[in-house]
């Protein structure tokens, strides 16, 4: 990677590109480059198998448009990067999965089920505390639980394209993309399981974990994260 091609951030659910916004002003400091950019709300396709194939050929025209060789996505946005790295490796020059979402990799992957659709209250509470700590749905104010509520539906069918998405090992071993697979020690204990998956399967693969972060560590420890990948892309 140069330094004249920036990073390419790819957001997670109930999200958009202002979820980098602390880390972009952490790289911005170390004069690194990135960018960001507004996933569209997936809507379904009528597959009989939901895939990431529509986020994937987004993610690849705004890659192709900003002259960007490597992505880092988060959760939602982390299946996204590693689904687009094992299409199109190539294109790559570095990749880096924060708490990529893949529940497809998980031992038995039978037992991740898609959100309920339409999602309810109950549901989003649940899905808020899981990935923000506990308690976050009930310290938010009502407007911010209404834009959760126009998010929910878009929720629903990445929660259809997460459980569906399943790479072969043969393929995670065969992908040779420099990567940085990031973990935190407070998110949800199958995201550890997954990064350590991932880190044993793909070969020029090296994990960074926080102990102290939670699955927003992108906001919380953005400072920190900013130093890694800069480290990690020079």
């Amino acid at each position: 990677m140069t330094p004249k091609s920036p990073l390419l951030l790819v957001h997670g659910s109930l999200s958009n590109r202002t979820q980098w916004a602390p880390l972009r002003r952490a790289l911005r400091r170390l004069n690194v480059s990135a960018l960001a950019y507004d996933r569209r709300p997936p809507q379904p396709t009528g597959e009989h198998r939901p895939s990431l194939n529509p986020d994937v050929a987004e993610l690849r025209a705004t890659a192709r448009e900003r002259g960007t060789v490597a992505v880092v996505g988060a959760s939602y946005g982390g299946a996204v990067a590693l689904a687009h790295a094992l299409e199109h490796p190539g294109e790559l020059a570095a990749l880096v999965l924060v708490e990529p979402t893949l529940l497809g990799l998980l031992p038995s992957p039978e037992t991740a089920q898609p959100l309920p659709d339409p999602i309810d209250d109950a549901a989003l509470a649940g899905f808020c505390d899981a990935m923000a700590g506990a308690g976050t749905w009930a310290r938010s104010d009502e407007r911010a639980r209404a834009a959760l509520r126009v998010m929910a539906p878009a929720l629903a069918e990445e929660s259809r394209r997460l459980v569906a998405f399943r790479p072969p090992r043969q393929a995670l071993e065969a992908l040779a993309v420099p990567t940085l697979v990031v973990s935190a020690g407070r998110s949800p204990a199958y995201f550890r399981e997954i990064a350590a998956l991932l880190e044993g399967a793909l070969p020029n693969a090296r994990r960074v974990h926080f102990h102290d972060a939670g699955h927003d560590l992108p906001v919380s420890h953005a400072r920190e994260l900013a130093e890694v990948l800069a480290a990690f892309v020079r």
